[in-house]
């Protein structure tokens, strides 16, 4: 609109910083040694100031670098002192930004997006697969028969594809399903090595419980990691576990106190008198560890792709797709990440115990941070939404078996960095979904061609039944407006109010609804409506006193309130649109507990109560659409999405915030009729539409707002001949 060229302007941007770093790199070439690690790991302390400005005072973020930049130097000095103790020797001043960052990142940080906050770039779909024995079995085989069949180096590559892979799987389940960006993999992977290392040399235990051990290690210290991401979340979350695997490289891996510096031995693993070492004599690669290895990234896969399939799959999918939308319908959206950093890291934390067993002994240039942003780039040119593609992924990763093959015949050396590098670019550009996703696509493509030439040979198209919005309203009497001053009061709201800045957008706002009544509340836009909702519903910091169900809601969380009985919908839709409409109203529906996420990770499939799911579906006129996704619906079936959603969590009040937006007046008539329906179920309904007819004719009481307080109450009827409400509303002269 302002006629200025996006591209140009980020060009632009993009010359001015690159030529002020390049400046800087200059001016401090003779103050430091110059390899590619200290230039660009200087970018953690770099951004710790950065955030600390919040990425907009210059002033501050200055004054922030000056002050990290001192404390830095004063460390180092202090750790030359005969006093300062010698655990604390080494990389100290390293892991200092990442406190820095997690500190400024969680203060600063809100736990829910807030309303017009914009939103990253919508990752592809997840691929969730069915796990077929008639599909797993072959491809074990193929593993299997790459293990035995191979010798030297092209076996150690299949075995570290297969390794890799598994890591692979870990950034699958935490950036693929839940859209968690985490640098620090590769990090916990070395966390879990070292603490094999200790395991197996100081204790003895047996080789599967030495594992289980270290990968038990590796998800504690990933639950660490993922505390800053309860409040943060794309690349800020990026820069976050990135300065945390610089502190675990620096501060453990290459410190001496808890590393040693001539390498850390791990014990060759046996299991029921079987050596399962990975070296005998000259033959650096046997197929017993091969198959082990194997067994392991066999039975990961099943359970990621079962998790997948699961409702712990589908919560995840929720908070992947809208973070906001997923308390909303009582889904605890910081307890789903931190399950999500545990599960993973323990998978990161496998693949570390079997490099470590694979290597024999490990140092710190297995797990730098530089490793853990190749791993990252090489999951999303595999396909980081897919199982397959974290195998693709494992194939293709460094010394892995492509690896081998290219170097062997064609010599790359360091030459398959920069390849890899132009492919993930390209990747990017043409397919997101990584060479798995091209590959299914191709056959895809194949498929539907077949099957459109068996058409044209005569098999007959396939009849598709017409849809409609909404069935049609069924006729029935003038609902009787029943007295309900002898119900129950189900939300008992007392001077709500909500200020942005100087700005009052609720102003003392005390309202009630009673159980089994529809209020409505009304008003221009902008009154305040949506944030009456957005305070009620815990979205917005507030003031006043609010009860429900005779217990009080303030200071409880939305994913709570929304537990308790207490849904909404949305002007602004805020569907889940990696899931199908059936698995928005399911996700909404199906309970969550640490027992449940270990029973998705064997049965994804169990059975659950659905009732309430099919009630909303049809009650909404969607059951036949319920296998669709929501994009593929008009924005008035979108709408009615939203509130099948809302009913499907069984809810004592369902807040709805323009619900016939998008029907036209028939359509919006046959919604006050579902209304009436749902408020048959003991169900109350909090109202917000601006189609007036509607309002009018299916609410007990209505509430008028206007500049963020009530000015008008009572019945319909009361309202429709308010002088006020016609002044305030409609913009009639009120004849003096």
């Amino acid at each position: 609109m302002a006629r200025y060229s996006p591209q140009m302007l980020a060009g632009a941007t993009w010359l001015l910083s690159s030529v002020v770093a390049g400046t800087i790199g200059i001016l401090v070439a003779p103050t430091t040694v110059l390899n590619p690690s200290t230039y660009a790991l200087a970018i953690v302390p770099a951004l710790a100031a950065a955030l600390i400005g919040r990425f907009r005072s210059i002033a501050v973020t200055a004054a922030a670098g000056l002050a990290l930049g001192s404390f830095q130097a004063v460390v180092t000095f202090q750790t030359s002192k005969t006093w300062w103790p010698r655990w604390a020797v080494s990389g100290l001043s390293d892991a200092v930004p990442f406190v820095i960052i997690a500190i400024a990142l969680f203060v600063f940080g809100d736990s829910l997006p807030t309303r017009g906050e914009a939103r990253a770039e919508r990752l592809p779909a997840l691929v969730r697969p069915r796990n077929r024995p008639s599909v797993i079995i072959p491809l074990v085989a193929v593993g299997a028969a790459a293990i035995v069949l191979t010798s030297g180096s092209y076996r150690f590559g299949v075995i570290t594809s297969m390794i890799v892979s598994i890591i692979m799987l870990s950034l699958v389940l935490l950036t693929g399903m839940i859209g968690q960006i985490s640098l620090a993999q590769a990090a916990l992977a070395g966390f879990a090595g070292f603490t094999l290392s200790k395991v197996t040399e100081n204790t003895g235990m047996p080789f599967l419980l030495s594992i289980l051990v270290s990968g038990l290690a590796a998800a504690a210290f990933g639950v660490i990691i993922g505390i800053p991401a309860l409040r943060i979340r794309g690349a800020q979350l990026a820069v976050a576990t990135l300065a945390s695997a610089v502190a675990l490289e620096r501060f453990i891996f290459r410190n001496t106190q808890f590393t040693s510096a001539s390498g850390n031995p791990i014990s060759r693993p046996t299991m029921f008198g079987i050596d399962l070492g990975i070296r005998d004599g000259r033959n650096i690669a046997r197929w017993q560890f091969g198959l082990v290895v194997l067994f392991f990234l066999t039975v990961a896969a099943i359970l990621v792709g079962n998790l997948a399939r699961s409702a712990t799959g589908r919560r995840f999918l929720a908070v992947r797709s809208n973070e906001r939308a997923a308390s909303s319908v009582g889904i605890s959206v910081a307890s789903n990440k931190l399950v999500a950093f545990a599960m993973a890291s323990f998978l990161a934390g496998i693949g570390g115990s079997l490099i470590g067993y694979s290597r024999g002994q490990l140092s710190a240039e297995s797990f730098t941070a530089f490793v853990g942003m190749s791993l990252l780039a090489f999951a999303y040119l595999g396909g980081i939404t897919s199982v397959s593609g974290a195998i693709v992924a494992g194939t293709l990763a460094p010394l892995g078996i492509s690896f081998v093959i290219f170097d062997r015949l064609l010599d790359l050396g360091n030459s398959y960095g920069v390849i890899a590098g132009l492919s993930l670019i390209l990747t990017a550009i043409l397919n997101q979904e990584g060479i798995a996703g091209a590959t299914r696509q191709n056959l895809a493509a194949i498929s539907r061609r077949f099957a459109k030439e068996r058409v044209m040979v005569g098999d007959p198209e396939p009849h598709v039944a017409p849809t409609t919005l909404m069935a049609p309203p069924v006729q029935r009497t003038p609902r009787p407006r029943p007295d309900f001053a002898d119900r129950p009061v189900v939300l008992d709201a007392r001077a709500i109010g909500v200020a942005f800045g100087g700005l009052k957008a609720n102003d003392g706002i005390t309202l009630q609804v009673r159980e089994g009544q529809i209020v409505g509340l009304i008003g221009p836009n902008g009154a305040g409506k949506t944030t009456f909702i957005d305070a009620v519903t815990g979205y917005v910091p507030s003031t006043g006193e609010l009860r429900f169900g005779g217990e009080d809601l303030v200071g409880r969380s939305p994913h709570r309130r929304a537990r308790a009985g207490l849904v909404r919908t949305w002007q602004s839709l805020e569907l889940f649109g990696d899931l199908s409409v059936v698995e928005n109203l399911r996700v909404a529906s199906e309970p969550a507990s640490l027992g449940s996420v270990a029973l998705d990770l064997v049965a994804p499939k169990r059975e659950v109560a659905r009732d309430q799911v099919e009630w909303a579906l049809t009650l909404m006129g969607l059951a036949d659409r319920a296998n669709d996704v929501p994009t593929n619906l008009s924005l008035g079936q979108q709408k009615l999405v939203g509130v099948a959603r809302a009913l499907a969590s069984g809810p004592r009040v369902v807040m709805m915030d323009e619900p016939a937006a998008g029907l036209d007046s028939s359509e919006s008539r046959a919604l006050g009729d579902r209304l009436f329906d749902i408020v048959d179920h003991n169900i109350s309904i909090f109202l917000i539409d601006h189609d007036m007819g509607l309002v009018l004719d299916v609410c007990d009481y209505i509430y008028v707002l206007d500049f963020g307080r009530i000015i008008a109450q009572g019945t319909p009827a009361g309202i429709r001949n308010d002088e006020a409400v016609i002044t305030a509303y409609l913009g009639a002269e009120v004849p003096v």
